[in-house]
């Protein structure tokens, strides 16, 4: 049997397309989403919420990973998800509302989430189009934390630090000058 790629042939494709062919739309198995992602392009939603101090400091909450997390343990981020198939087409309500009621839990969001730009990116576990967010947040949260924009902590996603930064930099822009 001729070998594809170099490394499976015809009856090796067979056989995972037949596995795949038994797994239902929506969340994968742990092992099969880090393999896909590997793999191909996800599209992700991330929301970057900003509290405005009375002193008029910029502060970013973050949401930290768990210990065990695959491929950033005990690291903060950016709240997002990943547009799943079984969310309803036309919009990205459905994603949106999973990282407001998932990630952000009991943080009120007073204005937004306000669209920034897409971003071609590849944190780690692969290549992504993040649809970069912002939103005025008000109240804390069980999974995050506050930090001022000008002093993220040192276990921050590094190659979020610049996504997190443009979101705060269309923020001060389109609403602290024009209160959109």
């Amino acid at each position: 049997m001729k070998k594809i790629k170099g490394v499976l042939n015809k009856d090796d494709i067979e056989i995972i397309r037949k596995k795949m062919a038994q797994l239902k739309p929506g969340i994968l198995p742990l092992p099969i989403f880090l393999e896909v992602s590997r793999l191909c392009v996800l599209s992700t939603i991330e929301i970057v919420p900003i509290r405005l101090e009375k002193n008029n400091s910029l502060q970013v909450l973050l949401i930290k990973r768990k210990k065990d997390d695959s491929n950033w343990p005990d690291m903060f981020h950016a709240p997002g998800t990943v547009v799943r198939e079984t969310d309803r087409e036309g919009n990205f309500k459905d994603a949106i509302k999973r990282i407001l009621t998932d990630e952000l839990k009991n943080v009120k969001i007073e204005i937004g989430p306000i669209f920034v730009k897409p971003v071609f990116r590849n944190l780690g576990r692969g290549k992504e189009m993040t649809l970069m967010h912002w939103a005025i947040a008000k109240g804390s949260c069980p999974l995050g934390k506050y930090f001022n924009i000008d002093s993220l902590p040192g276990n921050v996603i590094k190659k979020q630090v610049k996504d997190i930064k443009m979101a705060v930099s269309h923020f001060k822009a389109n609403y602290l000058k024009n209160k959109i």
